[in-house]
């Protein structure tokens, strides 16, 4: 008899393992589906075409595969991996833009975010960031927070403590042991804590993915929290487990202060849901670059190109079932009529009591099934935001790329239960807790689109009942005393917050507002304010609640995905929508992005070879370059270049195009001078229609604009402008000589060492030519493009001869000869200083006419008055409106320019 137990767990063991491993269904991350980076759009009007698609019945697309109820990102990434196996998919959103909480909104030309603020787990090759990859085809950017990420702020102004929190394991730990000297032992016990619990949450999702009898098995046997220290955990309460660890109430502060993002106050938190948050962003944080609302903008367009759609305006009144209990679509309330649509499943990513209590009808609400899982669930807590629009950069109001969280005092349990539990108006008065971040801070792209503007979104608590008697009030018409208590609230938050932004003051505010737990309801769709979904205390951290609210609801066809089906938060809900996903799909999508992530890493890993990356020196529209070390004896600098050309939708295997390309650069492998940078290796790898590419240089750490930027205003010498034109030369005669035009020519693409060696560099736009080829495409940067290009005219190697004279021209004036904008307004530059050319000049295989009010007609032998004239000779010969009247690059070399110019010592 004592076998029977040994052997039934071994059955058990194999049986979950052959479940989770074998999956026979779609895979939505086969490939790596990820793109070019196209330029980003910034005009809302642009972006609010792809998010804000109103719903008429005309746009509903025929013979869907899915409808899901909610926009956020439980429904639209569910959306997204449902369409990229090919299923059409409708997402249906009440409000007036998709997003849910990654939407934005725009006051007196302030954008402000209502739920990102910032997310962990990004690095490269993480299944979160290659999941989020896949799902945006490459296009999402995440920029990453300061470091310290985090700011906790305890006490009243004369008695205030700061403590900053770090992101990586040994920073964490060392600058926490630097603020609380003897409390190291705490503190390492407490990080190892959390990192247990944390590692144990793969079962969470185990039990939603097992089918329902195996689940339940785990739970009832006690195996569950066997196998997971995270349940084992998960009844303890956060104060529980900090209180054991240290005397020290600022530690013990310091240890929960981020029971705000998930909304329960330490005594009522569960300490395993509290190490997800810990573990999450100890590697870091990162915001979207270009804002929240780039992740709906760049998930939709895959659901659309599966022929799908996202409709807003589109409230779900209730969910359509046929009479064996089956969903068979939806209702939504057009005006005063409804619109049935039809589809053989519906996913409701609305939260479960908007679900089962709203859109179901009264028979199905009160089947016993339905009414455990309620039991088992409670609304979270209310949540109120205050918006401020500010005059004033970053640098001026002090704002960085953080957040702070700042507390009346260290004892946060009995702070926020007195508050939760006080009358509202003297609530309003002294909130204990506020959470202050700025996106404008966070985002590179925020001064380029809205110059000398910044905002704040201030986060706090506030319980729905407070505000419970005007929700059915409407929006901005709520009376007096509504905006009364809303307002004293704003003036609570408002003085808590300037205290610790001195540079913030009442005069910079241009905007403010706020949103409180009834704005969540008409923005949101919440049921009670709630900003987390259902409540993430203790309760829900019960094995059995994870074995019974699963995916599959008790009504055929009918799922749940987003928060309430996993955990709260972005991440949470986007493993709502993959956990979703496995059971409809039939396979392990966690497993998935797991194996894809592996795999990218490993191609990465494989490319890189025997060099290490040190740092990311730069960004391009096709990839990255980084600073890297040579392996081994050497050990010399190096630049590595790495990234990808994408096949347009060819399915015919490697586009043409991408193999005369890879043909080229390694054919760069073999060519030798000191003068071109030299390529060390290229290795490619074809993903699918793409070829991800890396690209091993010689580094050199400064290019010539770095370089003429260090100038000092009396210019460079004759014989300095001699030596760096002549390498300049010497270098494109080389590349000529084999055939290679360069193509994009500009002070960025010419590196000049510390030795004074001149290297031309940067080929991702170089051809390989004949001498009785012309080539067509416009290709060189604007300020550097030849006559010939900007009139859309063929071309050959003496394109590269017109921006060497630009470049020539520019190392005399410290700035560009040709400042357009525009190609008419570059042509008008040129002509401006060269001349207007003869009619019979004009190029005859140009679309654009030839006009005398180009500019004035004149002489280009004499182009810069300061110049002598041998200077002016060359130049002029450089600047040749004719291709064929152009000089070349050997026989520059021998102009009389050079004739008393002594050899270059690396020539």
């Amino acid at each position: 008899m004592w076998l029977i137990v040994p052997v039934i767990l071994v059955a058990l063991a194999i049986f979950v393992f052959k479940y989770v491993f074998s999956s026979p269904g779609p895979n939505p991350f086969e490939t790596d589906t990820r793109g070019p980076l196209k330029k980003m759009v910034h005009d809302m009007k642009e972006k609010n075409k792809v998010l804000k698609q109103g719903f008429v019945a005309s746009k509903v697309p025929d013979n869907l595969d899915a409808i899901i109820i909610g926009s956020g990102i439980g429904g639209l990434g569910l959306g997204v991996l449902l369409a990229k196996v090919g299923k059409k998919v409708l997402v249906l959103e009440q409000h007036d833009r998709a997003g849910g909480c990654c939407h934005t909104f725009t006051e007196k030309g302030f954008e402000f975010d209502v739920g990102i603020h910032y997310i962990g787990e990004l690095m490269d090759h993480t299944p979160s960031r290659c999941m989020l990859d896949q799902m945006t085809n490459g296009q999402l950017q995440w920029e990453p927070l300061e470091n310290p990420f985090d700011q906790v702020v305890l006490g009243p102004p004369e008695n205030q403590r700061r403590y900053p929190i770090y992101s990586g394991k040994t920073r964490f730990l060392e600058e926490l042991k630097k603020c609380f000297p003897g409390e190291e032992k705490a503190i390492d016990e407490y990080l190892k804590l959390a990192k247990k619990a944390g590692d144990g949450i793969w079962l969470l999702a185990l039990l939603k993915l097992l089918p329902s009898p195996v689940a339940k098995f785990l739970v009832y046997t006690g195996l569950a929290k066997r196998l997971s220290f995270f349940f084992k955990m998960a009844p303890r309460s956060l104060t529980e487990v900090v209180n054991e660890l240290t005397e020290n109430k600022d530690l013990r502060a310091v240890f929960t202060y981020i029971f705000g993002t998930y909304g329960n106050i330490p005594k009522d938190a569960s300490f395993s849901m509290h190490s997800l948050l810990v573990t999450h962003f100890l590697n870091g944080a990162w915001y979207p670059k270009g804002g929240a609302s780039e992740i709906a903008y760049h998930m939709i367009p895959i659901i659309e190109k599966a022929g799908g759609a996202v409709l807003v305006r589109a409230p779900v009144n209730r969910i359509l079932f046929n009479g064996s209990q089956e969903a068979i679509g939806v209702s939504v309330m057009k005006g005063q009529e409804e619109v049935h649509i039809h589809a053989p499943m519906v996913i409701s990513n609305a939260g479960i009591f908007n679900t089962y209590q709203k859109l179901l009808p009264k028979e199905l609400q009160a089947l016993p099934a339905i009414q455990k899982q309620l039991s088992m669930m409670k609304h979270g807590e209310g949540g109120l935001s205050v918006f401020v629009g500010l005059n004033g950069t970053k640098e001026e109001l002090g704002l960085k790329a953080d957040n702070y969280w700042i507390f009346a005092e260290n004892n946060f349990d009995e702070l926020m239960v007195n508050y939760m539990n006080g009358d509202r108006e003297e609530s309003a008065k002294k909130v204990p807790l506020v959470f202050v971040a700025s996106a404008s801070a966070k985002d590179p792209t925020w001064e380029e689109r809205s110059p000398g503007k910044s905002t704040l979104t201030v986060v706090t608590f506030a319980k729905y009942a407070w505000f419970e008697e005007w929700k059915d009030d409407k929006v901005k018409n709520r009376g007096p005393e509504y905006k009364e208590l809303k307002q004293a609230f704003i003036d609570s938050i408002l003085k808590m917050t300037m205290e610790v932004f001195p540079k913030i003051t009442r005069d910079k505010i241009e905007y403010i507002d706020a949103g409180t737990p009834i704005s969540n309801n008409h923005y949101l769709g919440a049921m009670k304010g709630e900003i987390y979904g259902a409540d993430h205390g203790i309760d829900r951290f019960c094995p059995e609640l994870y074995a019974t609210v699963r995916p599959q609801t008790p009504l055929k066809n009918l799922y749940l995905t987003g928060q309430d089906m996993f955990l709260c938060g972005f991440t949470g809900a986007i493993a709502g929508a993959l956990t979703c996903g496995s059971v409809i799909l039939n396979r392990n999508l966690h497993l998935d992005t797991i194996v894809l992530a592996k795999k990218t890493k490993r191609m990465n890993d494989k490319l890189k070879g025997d060099y290490e990356l040190l740092a990311e020196v730069g960004v391009g529209c096709y990839g990255k370059v980084y600073k890297a070390k040579e392996v081994g004896d050497r050990q010399r600098l190096l630049a590595v270049k790495k990234f990808s050309i994408r096949g347009e939708d060819s399915e015919s295997g490697v586009p043409a195009s991408m193999i005369r390309e890879v043909a080229l650069l390694r054919k760069m492998e073999d060519l030798n001078h000191p003068n071109v940078v030299k390529l060390l290796d290229a290795s490619a790898v074809p993903v699918g229609t793409s070829l991800d590419l890396t690209l091993v240089l010689e580094y050199i750490d400064q290019d010539l604009l770095t370089y003429l930027s260090k100038v000092p205003a009396t210019g460079l010498s004759r014989e300095r402008v001699k030596d760096l034109m002549r390498q300049l030369l010497q270098g494109l005669d080389f590349l000529h000589t084999n055939l290679v035009l360069h193509r994009d020519l500009k002070p960025e693409n010419i590196l000049v060492s510390n030795h004074g060696e001149v290297k031309i560099a940067d080929f991702g736009l170089a051809r390989m030519h004949t001498f009785n080829m012309a080539l067509t495409p416009g290709v060189v940067t604007l300020w550097y493009r030849a006559p010939e290009v900007l009139l859309n005219s063929a071309y050959m190697s003496s394109v590269d001869m017109w921006s060497a004279g630009c470049i020539f021209a520019e190392l005399f004036l410290l700035k560009p000869l040709f400042q357009g904008y525009t190609e008419v307004q570059q042509l008008q530059k040129i002509f401006e200083v060269i001349g207007l050319p003869s009619e019979k000049d004009w190029p005859k295989d140009t679309p654009v006419p030839y006009s005398p009010s180009w500019g004035p007609k004149g002489s280009s032998t004499k182009l810069l008055p300061n110049l002598g004239p041998d200077e002016n000779d060359l130049l002029s010969q450089c600047l040749a409106f004719r291709p064929s009247g152009r000089i070349s690059a050997i026989k520059a070399l021998s102009h009389p320019f050079f004739a008393r110019h002594p050899k270059s010592s690396v020539e």
